[in-house]
């Protein structure tokens, strides 16, 4: 496996990551290198295949990194760590996983500080976390380690061994990952930068001058990760609402608005870009009900409302975190403040939520799903144990390196399958696809766009064959206004 050029990287990566803090840029939340080469497509040097593995790293509220990934070029997993901390910011625990022929390679390491704050226990265990082995350093009064012990467990027998090693004790993880960060590789440019002063992207060259490698380093901040991000809206949205028609041709180039058909919505955001109201519809207008959400000052989701068209409350759910600060249930509640049920969520060690369940006030479960997500913490699955809900199925997904869902099948009864691919400009938005109903041939679209004067599209037409067949309005109000 080569490592070198990735450990250049990750070297950089931590260097940079120092240099936003002095900045008092936003943290960041996660950061993806990846190496390219260097292809010349007539004057312009571009990105060809990948040719190294993938570093992706992800932090947590703090700004401290939670999840280190290594990805070979095809972006199947290789190595992982994920880090815990105390309530000082020390790492508690790390969990390795790491791909070998015969399969996953699990450990997990704790770790126990003395009062001077020195590492002083490393207990070492197997995926299950059972105990295999305890290392732990006596220091003498001036600090330094004087003897380690042993205290092995992978027998039955009690085996404890006392050490004639003075060498301070380090973190598992800087041993497993310590090729990661020591090469050095030269010649490297810094081509651009961000509108923080981190880079984007390097540039190898050859001895001869000549463009070897392109290094891109995708960084996602604090903020980006809204839902106008995640609509690929522009500028501060306070509200959107989304009608849907039939689109009706007139001559070549007029297209009107016919009868009402189609996904239809309406947002109200904060000033986070964060949606606080959802007004679902039917396929022909019809509005169905609200939900509104309500955050506490982290930030996080606490309590949501559902309403009728006419605004009056037919339940609500109150959620709770854990200490890790994931959300693990929410109380279900009637209009009469009566508590029917509640939602169960279990999350993996990277805080990918993996189950949802929905248990009645006796017991009963009345929905129950699993997800599966991509070394990114892209959901690409859903399986569907038990649903009382019309319309819901199990899903398989595809993503790109920009977060944009790239490939959909929903798995119908039957055996049957619905089909879509999408494609993106620079905003993010769908600009093109395809769409095979079950049972139905594969159709190609194209969508062309009018936009208002911040760059949002008012009017996107649907076209499939060169022939308008749907008709989609916007109407926004933006929070200067």
């Amino acid at each position: 496996m080569n490592f070198h050029r990735i450990c250049l990287l990750i070297g950089i990566l931590l260097s940079g990551f120092i240099t936003t803090y002095a900045q008092d840029t936003p943290i960041i939340r996660s950061a993806r290198i990846t190496v390219y080469k260097a292809v010349q497509k007539d004057t312009i040097w571009t990105t060809g295949n990948i040719v190294d593995n993938i570093y992706f790293v992800k932090y947590d509220n703090e700004g401290r990194m939670s999840v280190e990934n290594l990805l070979a070029p095809d972006r199947s997993p290789l190595h992982k760590i994920i880090y815990r901390y105390d309530a000082d910011g020390k790492v508690v625990k790390e969990i390795y996983v790491g791909t070998k022929r015969e399969g996953l390679l699990c450990y997990v390491w704790g770790y126990g500080y003395d009062a001077e704050g020195r590492l002083s226990t490393i207990t070492t265990m197997n995926g299950r976390q059972d105990t295999i082995g305890i290392v732990t350093a006596i220091y003498d009064t001036d600090g330094k380690v004087q003897k380690k012990i042993f205290d092995d467990r992978r027998t039955s027998e009690a085996c404890v061994v006392e050490l004639d090693d003075t060498t301070k004790l380090k973190r598992e993880s800087l041993n497993y990952m310590k090729s990661w960060r020591k090469a050095k590789r030269p010649m490297q440019k810094i081509v651009e930068k961000d509108e923080y002063g981190n880079w984007t992207q390097r540039t190898g060259f050859a001895l001869d001058g000549h463009p070897t490698y392109i290094t891109k380093r995708s960084i996602i901040y604090e903020g980006m990760e809204s839902d106008w991000e995640r609509l690929a809206l522009q500028d501060k949205v306070k509200s959107v609402r989304q009608y849907s028609y039939i689109a009706v041709p007139m001559g070549v180039e007029t297209v009107l608005r016919g009868k009402k058909q189609g996904h239809f919505f309406a947002y109200e955001f904060d000033a986070q870009g964060r949606i606080i109201s959802d007004e679902a519809f039917t396929e022909k207008g019809v509005s169905v009900k609200t939900v509104k959400y309500e955050y506490g000052e982290n930030g996080k989701l606490q309590k949501e409302e559902h309403r009728t068209p006419a605004g009056a409350l037919t339940k609500y759910i109150e959620y709770q975190y854990g200490d890790e600060g994931y959300c693990k249930s929410g109380a279900i509640y009637n209009e009469k403040s009566e508590q029917t049920g509640k939602v169960v969520y279990r999350h993996d060690w990277e805080g990918n939520r993996m189950q949802e369940t929905v248990y009645e006030k006796d017991g009963t479960k009345s929905e129950d799903y699993r997800y599966f997500y991509d070394s990114y913490g892209q959901r690409i699955g859903r399986k569907v144990i038990t649903s009382s809900t019309e319309n819901v199925y199990p899903y398989r997904r595809t993503w790109n390196f920009r977060q944009r869902m790239t490939s959909e099948e929903i798995l119908l009864p039957e055996d049957k399958l619905d089909r879509y691919t999408y494609q993106y400009n620079k905003k993010g938005e769908v600009i093109s696809g395809t769409e095979q109903p079950a049972g139905q041939p594969e159709e190609k679209f194209v969508y062309k766009f009018h936009r208002d004067e911040k760059g949002n599209w008012k009017i996107r037409i649907k076209y499939v064959d060169n022939i308008p067949v749907l008709y989609e309005e916007r109407k926004y109000v933006y929070y200067e206004e």
